[in-house]
């Protein structure tokens, strides 16, 4: 992690006492939320994050030597009802992002916070507890389209999807069936003879 850690936020992690904090952010269909694990609101990145207990906790992201895709959630509590719905009627795939960061002695956030995780959203799932509902929000990592099968076929169906005008697949398709003989010869097919050619100029 400390290859993408700036100096002064690696300084106040490694230090003797530090304050650590969490940021979210998500973009949902109509609306962006910012939430950040302190109390209180907080400003970075020219954005208001909103410290406002929501938050609960952040789990998932971890560094690996291998390219996989990891997931990662974070659970929410004490949100309103009219956002609940909202965040479970999303569109999965919304993106969202996760910062570790950190305080200075006067409370404000160290630039820059560090990019824990990026994924998209997967599945919203909620605790339905009528005095406090949990929601859990759970991202893929963008990695997870590596392992996603190619879906791809050389015809023209395929070939248009990605390019409309394109007809370099039209026959592919009864090519793939055609057992007739390639040749420069025309063939006679009841006789499957080469048809002799005229020669111009040739007398009769």
């Amino acid at each position: 992690m400390s290859r993408n850690l700036t100096t002064d936020l690696k300084n106040r992690l490694t230090a003797a006492t530090t304050t650590p904090c969490f940021l979210w952010r998500a973009d949902f269909d109509s609306f962006t939320l910012r939430l950040w694990s302190g109390a209180g609101d907080l400003t970075w990145d020219s954005q208001t994050w909103l410290g406002n207990g929501w938050l609960q906790g952040f789990d998932g992201a971890s560094e690996q030597v291998e390219v996989a895709s990891t997931g990662a959630s974070v659970k929410l509590a004490g949100v309103p009802q009219d956002i609940i719905s909202l965040i479970l009627n999303a569109k999965h795939g919304a993106p969202g992002k996760f910062y570790l960061g950190a305080l200075d002695t006067d409370g404000d956030i160290i630039a820059d916070p560090y990019l824990v995780f990026s994924g998209l959203l997967d599945i919203p799932t909620i605790l339905d507890d009528p005095g406090s509902p949990e929601i859990t929000i759970t991202y893929e990592s963008l990695l997870v389209d590596l392992d996603r099968s190619r879906e791809f076929r050389y015809n023209t169906e395929s070939q248009k999807t990605q390019y409309p005008s394109d007809r370099g697949f039209e026959y592919a398709s009864s090519a793939a069936l055609w057992t007739g003989t390639w040749s420069n010869k025309k063939v006679d097919v009841r006789k499957k003879k080469p048809v002799a050619k005229s020669k111009r100029g040739a007398k009769k």
